[in-house]
């Protein structure tokens, strides 16, 4: 019995040294792939980015967008074109129309894996933040034209008594 004892404890060790080598090999290969598509979409962006800014405007955006090979590829990374879209805008927090390459597939990595429970915090915060400002200032307007809220604007008609 105690040798069966030893054989099977051995043969348990191997089974986990295996398994843990495997979950490596896994790992390694998951952020290989992640970097040669990341890549690839880079190349990609960078071949529309006309005047060489590393950045696209909406119109070169668009463009890259209709290209079938770049479908194809977000269909591959499981992207929607109406979420890398949505990312175009989001990058543009300036207004301007365009997107900083780095920003862009820094936020393409973001939709990819799904946001983290710490992004829904930190957005709830912001959200609620936000929304204190927004009554501070609608507070302080009202203080300063107390008959705001009162009457109706030039053009309108009151339908409530």
């Amino acid at each position: 019995v105690a040798v069966l004892n030893v054989v099977t404890a051995v043969f348990v060790d191997q089974i986990l040294a295996a398994s843990k080598k495997d979950g490596e090999y896994m790992l390694k290969r998951r952020r290989s792939r992640l970097h040669s598509e990341l890549a690839q979409l880079k190349e990609m962006f960078m071949s529309a980015d006309a005047d060489g800014s590393g950045a696209l405007t909406f119109e070169e955006f668009t463009a890259l967008m209709r290209r079938n090979d770049v479908r194809l590829f977000l269909m591959k990374m499981d992207l929607d074109v109406h979420e890398v879209v949505a990312l175009f805008h989001a990058v543009d927090q300036d207004g301007t129309g365009s997107a900083d390459v780095n920003e862009f597939l820094y936020g393409v990595m973001r939709i990819r894996h799904g946001l983290k429970a710490i992004d829904m915090i930190s957005l709830m915060y912001d959200v609620h933040r936000v929304g204190t400002m927004v009554h501070e200032v609608q507070e302080a307007v009202c203080e300063l034209v107390p008959d705001l809220g009162r009457q109706p604007r030039s053009g309108w008609t009151r339908v409530l008594p």
